[in-house]
């Protein structure tokens, strides 16, 4: 199925399914390298109320495709890199 406002998924699963993908607010832990691809556009539904922590981990949100859009999100506690 879809992943929707009322049946949310994980950020993970959204990233793999590419399209607009709206995060609800909260904070996301990571300690991995969720990868953003191509034509994907990933925001906060409530601007800069989306955050994704990596817990200082040496995680970070790689975009590696093309024509991707990253809005109102923050970044926090990632290992060096932070958003390659």
């Amino acid at each position: 199925g879809n992943c929707t406002q009322s049946s949310p998924c994980s950020l993970t699963t959204g990233l793999s399914r590419g399209g607009h993908i709206w995060m609800l607010d909260g904070t996301y832990v990571r300690s991995d390298r969720p990868n953003v691809g191509s034509n994907i556009r990933l925001e906060a539904l409530n601007p800069k109320k989306a955050i994704i922590d990596f817990n200082r981990s040496q995680g970070r949100l790689d975009v590696r495709g093309s024509n991707s859009e990253i809005r109102n999100i923050i970044v926090q506690n990632a290992g060096g890199v932070g958003m390659r």
